[in-house]
């Protein structure tokens, strides 16, 4: 398994947009977003499978060209929820 690439997530622009607006989120490189210091979102890539980890938590998003919208948004929902627990 290797950290996906940028043309792999291209169907996930979406996704990648609304976390870009959740306060405090530092996109330090591409696709590897940080929240106050710490590594919240990145993805990986295995056998045309695209892979969000969040966290601790790996989350199989689909294959290049049938992404899950309902994992979108669990990575989406995962990523805000890590985020307002680091606000204190």
């Amino acid at each position: 398994m290797r950290h996906a690439k940028i043309n792999e997530l291209k169907e996930l622009e979406e996704l990648l947009n609304k976390v870009k607006a959740i306060e405090g989120i530092k996109e330090r490189t591409q696709n590897h977003f940080y929240y106050k210091g710490l590594g919240i979102l990145h993805f990986h890539s295995d056998s045309g499978q695209i892979y969000a980890d969040v966290g601790e938590e790996r989350i199989l998003i689909g294959t290049i060209g049938n992404m899950s919208k309902e994992a979108m948004d669990k990575t989406y929902n995962l990523v805000k929820k890590a985020a307002a627990k680091r606000m204190i």
